[in-house]
C-alpha cells in the first residue's frame, strides 16, 4: 500500500454505459504513522460549460461561455483502507454521482492498473462490496417466503484455508462458482435451517454474494434482495467540499466498523 501511495499510478479509465469513459484518479494518498490506515480521495472529471453574467450590459446572453473540465462536489469522495494484516477493510463516502458499485469500479481500476504499473503481482485486485448477515435476516423477517436463492462464491484471498468447494474451482481454473437453489411447487425455502446459515458464510468478507426472490404474503410479484446492492453503511457528519475532513471521518467510521468485526 505504501509503494501503491507514493507511485503515482492510481489512474484508471474505465467505461460508463450511459456516460462514456471516466478518468479516474486516487490520489492524496497517506499512510498513517502507525501504519494502521491509508486515506485518500478518489474522484472523476467532468467536462461542463459555464456562463459569465456581463454586468456592463447587464445580460446573461452576452456574457461569455467557457469550457471546464475538472471534478464537482459529486464527483470526488474520501476514503479510507484498513491496512491490519486481517483487515483490508475499505470504507467509503458516497455522493449524488458516486454510488456503492459507482466507487468499486473506479477504485478496482486505479489499484489493479498501479499494481500493472509496478510489476507487483500477476493477478487483478478484487474490491468486493460485504453485506451483514443481520442485513440479510432483516430482509426475510419482512419477506419470509423465499422460493429461491442464488449464490455466488468466489476464490479466497491468497493463503486463506480452502474448503471443498474451493479446491473444486482451483483444480477446474475457476475464478466463481454459483449455485442455485429453487424451492417446490407451493413450498418455500427453510431459511431457518442450519443449511441455509451456512451459505451465509463469506458474506462479510466479500468472498460470497447472495441473491434471494420472495413471493409476497399478500401476493402479488416476487421481491428480490441481492447483496452486492445492500452493502454495509453507516450515516457519518457532512463535510461539503473540506475532503481533509472527509477522509478523517471516513477513517473514524472505518475503525469503528473493524472494531465491531
Amino acid at each position: 500500500m505504501g509503494a501503491l501511495a507514493e507511485s503515482r499510478f492510481t489512474r484508471a479509465t474505465t467505461l460508463d454505459k450511459k456516460t462514456g469513459p471516466r478518468d479516474w484518479i486516487a490520489a492524496d494518498l497517506t499512510v498513517d504513522p502507525h501504519g494502521t490506515f491509508l486515506t485518500g480521495v478518489l474522484g472523476y472529471k467532468v467536462r461542463d460549460q459555464f456562463r459569465s453574467f456581463d454586468d456592463s450590459s447587464w445580460s446573461w446572453v452576452k456574457g461569455e461561455t467557457l469550457n471546464a473540465t475538472g471534478a464537482t462536489a459529486t464527483t470526488v469522495v474520501p476514503f479510507a483502507v484498513d491496512l491490519s494484516e486481517h483487515g483490508r477493510w475499505v470504507g467509503f463516502a458516497t455522493s449524488q454521482s458516486i454510488r456503492q458499485q459507482v466507487f468499486q469500479d473506479g477504485f478496482s481500476a486505479v489499484l489493479n492498473e498501479a499494481v500493472k504499473q509496478l510489476d507487483l503481482w500477476p493477478t487483478d485486485w478484487e474490491f468486493d462490496l460485504v453485506v451483514s448477515r443481520t442485513t440479510v435476516r432483516s430482509w426475510i423477517q419482512d419477506n419470509p417466503n423465499v422460493v429461491r436463492m442464488v449464490r455466488r462464491l468466489q476464490r479466497s484471498n491468497p493463503g486463506r484455508d480452502l474448503d471443498a468447494d474451493r479446491q473444486h474451482m482451483r483444480a477446474l481454473g475457476a475464478s466463481s462458482m454459483e449455485e442455485t437453489y429453487k424451492a417446490a411447487k407451493n413450498e418455500t425455502l427453510d431459511t431457518s435451517s442450519p443449511a441455509f446459515e451456512e451459505k451465509l458464510i463469506g458474506l462479510e468478507t466479500g468472498d460470497a454474494s447472495l441473491g434471494l426472490w420472495a413471493l409476497p404474503q399478500n401476493g402479488g410479484h416476487e421481491v428480490s434482495f441481492k447483496s452486492d446492492t445492500k452493502s454495509d453503511s453507516a450515516a457519518i457528519d457532512e463535510f461539503g467540499s473540506n475532503l481533509t475532513s472527509g477522509m478523517e471521518l471516513v477513517q473514524k467510521a472505518l475503525a469503528e466498523y473493524v472494531a465491531s468485526k
